[in-house]
């Protein structure tokens, strides 16, 4: 069931956008829209190599009926069925052999030095006194994305309540930091009690520019793509 009712306010403070948004009631029906038909293609066997440290070389990504996926451990987090390997920073280089759908195809994209807070995000966060960050790594002109988010619920079924606050900043790695400013803050309500529906995260993510890209298709023709690449560090907070 989805909530029956809705509401959201946005505003802008210079780098940053903020984002208050309510939801009440259970719901017992829903709209639905007509279904999104998605054809996979066979572009063959598809590799990546990445630089030195990464244990990335020719390595093969899954295929799952056309799908093609690759789970790398990183960061001492063990996960079943992926490799030991790491993201560091270099060229990750993605090759199509060719199939029945999609010619061959080579691209490419550079990560900087992943990037590394300086300080660990507080657990607990004063509003009223901002949110200092710095960082290392990256490329200067990579966007950086700080993503702060409040919620609280409250009530069950019909009379469930969830009000949430969210802010997006962006700057650039090159900065080497950013303040989230507490006139920003303070739009974040206090996070409750996680007992009592309460809930609260910080997030940093950054990575380059994607890299556009068009495979040739055996049919003729090609299909417009992209390479993306991103690193996100997030914290589990509680707003004050």
């Amino acid at each position: 069931s989805f909530p029956t009712r809705r509401s959201s306010d946005l505003t802008t403070n210079g780098a940053c956008t903020v984002l208050q948004v309510s939801f009440s009631g259970a719901g017992s029906t829903q709209t639905t829209t007509a279904p999104v038909t998605v054809t996979t293609l066979d572009a063959g066997a598809v590799t990546i190599t990445g630089p030195s440290g990464s244990s990335l070389s020719n390595t093969p990504l899954t295929d799952t009926s056309n799908s093609y996926y690759l789970l790398i451990g990183e960061e001492g987090v063990t996960v079943p069925g992926s490799l030991n390997g790491a993201i560091v920073g270099g060229t990750y280089t993605l090759t199509g052999a060719g199939g029945k759908d999609v010619n061959g195809f080579k691209v490419s994209i550079t990560l900087g030095t992943p990037l590394t807070l300086a300080a660990p995000v507080p657990a607990t966060i004063v509003r009223a006194n901002g949110l200092p960050l710095t960082w290392t790594g990256g490329n200067a002109t990579d966007p950086v994305t700080i993503v702060g988010y409040s919620g609280n619920t409250t009530g069950t079924g019909a009379n469930t309540v969830i009000t949430a606050t969210e802010f997006y900043c962006q700057t650039t790695a090159g900065t080497g930091g950013f303040t989230v400013s507490p006139s920003v803050m303070n739009q974040l309500q206090a996070t409750g009690a996680t007992s009592a529906g309460g809930y609260g995260i910080i997030e940093v993510a950054s990575g380059p520019a994607p890299v556009p890209f068009s495979p040739t298709l055996t049919a003729g023709g090609s299909v417009a793509s992209t390479f993306s690449a991103a690193q996100a560090t997030l914290a589990t907070v509680t707003f004050q």
